[in-house]
C-alpha cells in the first residue's frame, strides 16, 4: 500500500504585469496484490486540486479524480495478459475576462477507458504483442488504440524489433470552447464545438546489441503519418475570427539512438542522440494562417549524457549534459546546459540532494519569440529533502 501527496503554491512573475499565482494539491493511495508469481493485481486512486489565477486574463480551480485498476495473470506457458480500466472526472470553474474566456465556463469532463494486451511467445525468442485501448469521452466518443509488436532474439546478445501502432490526441476545452476577443469586442479566435480527434499511425523499427554485461546498443527508427491535425482557419471575407479546425497534415520520421554502460558497479553511463525531420502539410482548400508551421517547432538534433556514481558513505553525483538543436519558428538558437545532483542516502528514510541546473549560462533562450520582454530560463540551485515513511 502507498500513499503519497503534494501541496504547492507559488507565483510567476511578469514584467511589467501582475504576477500568476498558482496552487494546488494532490493524493494518490495505490494498493497492489501478489497473488503469484504470475497473477498480480493494482488499484489506484487519485485526486487533482489545481487553482491558476491570471490577472485581467481568466481564472480557474479544477478538481479530477482518477480511478485505476490493472490485472496480470500469466495464462500459459505462452501468454502473458495484462488488462485493465481507467475512470476520470475533471470538473473546471472558468473565471472568465472581456478578452478571454471558456464557454460555458463550467465543464465537467468524463473519460472511460479499458485496455487488453497479450504477450504471445511464439516460439524461443520470438514474442508477439498484440493488444488495443479503448477509451470514450466527453468530447470524441470512442476512440480506438490497437497495437502490434514484434520482437526476435537474433542472437543471445542481439534482438530485433518491430511495432505498429494507432494514437490519438482527444480535443480539449481550448480546441472546443475558447473564445479570444479584441479590445473593441468582436472574435478574434474561436474554438470548434465539431473539433475531432488528432490521429497518428506509428510504425517503428530497432536493434538492441549487447556487446557484454556491461555495454549495449538500442537503435530505433521512426515513421509516423498524423491526420486531422488542428489548424487555424481564418473566417472569409474579413479574416477572422479564426477556428481551429482539423486540417492539417504531417509525416514525421527519424532515428533515436542510445548507448549504455556499466563502467564499474558503481558508475553508469548513458549517452543518446535523436535525429527528427518534419514535413507539415494543409489539405485542400486549408488556409491555416501559420501554413502549419506553428505545429512543426521542433529542433531537428537532441544530444545528451548522463553520468550516474555511487560515491563512498552514501553519497551519490549525477551529471547531466544536453544539446537541443535550433527552433525554426519562431527561430531560437541551439543551446547545451549541464544539471549536477549531489545526494546522500545514509540513512533509511531520509535523503538530501543539492541540485544545479543550467550551469553553463545564466540565461538562455528555449521557445517563443525573442523580444525585448522574453523570459529566458535561468541557472538555478535548489535543495530538496525527501523523507519517506
Amino acid at each position: 500500500m502507498t500513499v503519497q501527496g503534494d501541496v504547492s503554491t507559488g507565483r510567476i512573475h511578469r514584467v511589467p504585469n501582475q504576477d500568476i499565482v498558482v496552487g494546488g494539491g494532490n493524493v494518490l493511495a495505490r494498493w497492489t496484490r501478489k497473488f503469484s508469481s504470475q497473477s498480480d493485481l493494482q488499484l489506484q486512486f487519485y485526486y487533482d486540486r489545481v487553482d491558476r489565477n491570471i490577472p485581467l486574463q481568466f481564472n480557474e480551480g479544477r478538481n479530477t479524480v482518477d480511478l485505476q485498476l490493472q490485472h496480470r495473470i500469466h495464462w500459459t506457458s505462452r501468454h502473458d495478459i495484462v488488462w485493465g480500466m481507467n475512470y476520470r472526472l475533471s470538473s473546471d470553474l472558468i473565471g472568465n475576462s472581456a478578452a478571454l474566456a471558456f464557454i460555458p465556463d463550467h465543464r465537467s469532463l468524463h473519460l472511460g477507458s479499458g485496455f487488453l494486451q497479450d504477450e504471445i511467445k511464439l516460439e524461443e525468442g520470438l514474442a508477439l504483442t498484440l493488444g488495443s485501448k479503448f477509451e470514450h469521452n466527453t468530447f470524441s466518443g470512442l476512440e480506438v488504440q490497437p497495437s502490434i509488436r514484434l520482437a526476435w532474439r537474433v542472437h543471445p546478445r542481439q534482438t530485433v524489433w518491430g511495432a505498429v501502432s494507432r494514437a490519438v490526441r482527444t480535443p480539449s476545452r481550448i480546441d472546443d470552447d475558447i473564445q479570444i476577443t479584441t479590445q473593441t469586442g468582436s472574435l478574434l479566435l474561436g474554438g470548434n464545438p465539431d473539433f475531432h480527434s488528432e490521429k497518428a499511425m506509428v510504425y517503428e523499427l530497432g536493434h538492441r546489441i549487447d556487446l557484454n554485461s556491461r555495454i549495449a546498443f538500442d537503435l530505433a527508427t521512426f515513421y509516423n503519418s498524423y491526420d486531422d491535425l488542428r489548424s487555424l482557419e481564418p473566417q472569409l471575407p474579413a479574416g477572422t475570427p479564426i477556428v481551429f479546425r482539423n486540417d492539417l497534415t504531417a509525416k514525421t520520421y527519424g532515428t533515436e539512438f542510445t548507448a549504455n554502460a556499466a563502467v564499474t558497479h558503481w558508475w553508469h553511463l548513458t549517452a543518446g542522440h535523436r535525429y527528427l525531420q518534419e514535413d507539415f502539410r494543409l489539405k485542400p482548400g486549408a488556409r491555416d494562417v501559420t501554413g502549419g508551421t506553428s505545429e512543426g517547432n521542433d529542433p531537428k538534433h537532441m544530444l545528451t549524457a548522463h553520468s550516474e556514481m555511487n560515491l563512498p558513505r552514501a553519497f551519490e553525483l549525477d551529471v547531466f549534459l544536453r544539446y537541443v538543436g535550433q527552433l525554426p519558428h519562431p527561430y531560437v538558437p541551439g543551446y547545451h546546459t549541464m544539471d549536477i545532483r549531489l545526494g546522500w542516502n545514509g540513512l533509511s528514510h531520509l535523503e538530501f540532494s543539492l541540485v544545479g541546473r543550467n550551469l553553463l549560462d545564466r540565461y538562455h533562450p528555449e521557445f517563443g519569440a525573442q523580444t525585448a520582454s522574453s523570459r529566458e530560463v535561468p541557472r538555478s540551485i535548489l535543495g530538496t529533502i525527501t523523507w519517506r515513511f
